[in-house]
């Protein structure tokens, strides 16, 4: 061995490596040391050789690295030695370092050896934490987005749900003046009292539901992912459609895959796709209706099961359809075929259905229109 460090040539070469590289014994001294690992650990070679190597470990591994080393000679058993894993190298001046370390095994002819080879992982952990960073920007900018989107379809459909709420309040006070008609008469009906304060009561929660709802769906939240029914999902959100679908007089139809359609999930974020894609619909049929005032004025939402354990929630309305100049733009930011809208609807649409591992898609319908879909993995896949 003395040999070897003493070689020139071998001087030369391990100097010249990048990457710091040690040769240890089988207690652990250092006997070599390169002059990469003296710039990236701040120790002078004569610092080096000689010492224990645990010294340039941190806690705990520093205090298991002997019982290790003998228990590896003694049983042939490997944690690190041939496999390389990520630790903490300590530096001279007590800060720690992110290293890879590779360690191989070899027999000089007179006693064990060991070869020890770190690369210094700093700049790949900025690199990731830089990454991380955009990724956090991005995720932040299109929630922001979604919750800005909510927003103006709720706008969109503000006559709709005015008259979706007036229903329960006229009722409210349609029972009201009864009740209080009923009281002032000479031969109190104190049982249709009863019955009409019921109905008042009904028709309050009801409203308070229709409130709780919107609140619920448009107001701006964390992003948390969770399993979900994905029927109970679209089902939820056609309720909240039809009162805008109502208002156009156009009927949706809901059909529900029976089978279980568990997906882990943003909810709110789901919804806003499958609302985002109903609302489109009701838009090409009203606007088709100027040019052919026959169309047919129903649109319709059904989930199904497809292959590799994913489901797929279609909307299919009887409009115009997408033109063939439109069709390489449909997904574009900014791009819109209404004389009103931002066009940023399918666009965001289409990054949450790509962060939730699915796909965003179309098909035009043989008897005219378009079937909007997306398809997601089931709870099952992901698991």
């Amino acid at each position: 061995m003395e040999n070897l460090v003493t070689n020139d040539k071998f001087t030369a070469l391990i100097d010249a490596a990048t990457e710091g590289m040690f040769i240890i014994d089988s207690h652990g001294i250092i006997e070599v040391a390169n002059q990469a690992v003296e710039r990236l650990l701040g120790y002078d070679q004569a610092e080096l050789i000689g010492r224990n190597v645990k010294f340039l470990m941190p806690s705990p591994n520093r205090e298991q690295h002997d019982a290790y080393l003998s228990e590896h000679l003694r049983t042939g058993r490997k944690k690190i030695i041939g496999i390389g894993r990520e630790v903490e190298a300590l530096k001279k001046d007590g800060t720690l370092l992110q290293i890879y370390l590779s360690v191989g095994k070899y027999d000089d002819g007179q006693a064990i050896k060991f070869v020890g080879i770190i690369r210094d992982l700093s700049d790949l952990k900025r690199s990731e934490e830089k990454l991380e960073s955009a990724e956090n920007e991005i995720h932040e900018l299109v929630n922001n987005l979604a919750h800005v989107s909510r927003i103006g379809i709720m706008g969109e459909m503000a006559a709709g749900i005015a008259h979706e709420i007036n229903q329960p309040l006229t009722a409210i006070s349609t029972y009201a003046k009864a009740c209080i008609r009923l009281l002032k008469a000479d031969d109190k009906q104190l049982d249709e009292v009863v019955l009409a304060l019921d109905k008042i009561e009904n028709q309050a929660l009801r409203a308070g539901d229709i409130i709780r709802g919107l609140r619920t769906w448009i107001r701006e939240q964390d992003t948390k992912r969770e399993v979900s029914d994905c029927n109970s999902l679209v089902a939820e959100v056609v309720e909240i459609a039809r009162m805008d679908a109502r208002n156009s007089d156009i009927e949706l139809q809901l059909h529900l895959d029976a089978r279980p359609s568990s997906v882990v999930c943003d909810s709110i974020q789901i919804q806003q796709v499958v609302l985002n894609l109903i609302k489109n619909s009701i838009d090409a049929v009203n606007e088709y209706k100027l040019e052919k005032p026959d169309v047919k004025r129903e649109i319709l939402i059904h989930t199904e099961h497809c292959e590799h354990e994913r489901i797929k929630v279609t909307v299919t309305d009887y409009g115009p359809g997408i033109s063939d100049n439109d069709a390489d733009s449909l997904f574009d930011p900014f791009f819109t075929t209404k004389q009103t809208g931002m066009g940023m609807g399918l666009s965001i649409c289409q990054t949450i259905i790509r962060a939730h591992g699915g796909e965003l898609g179309y098909l035009s319908n043989l008897q005219g229109g378009t079937s909007f879909y997306f398809i997601l993995p089931t709870s099952i896949e992901i698991k």
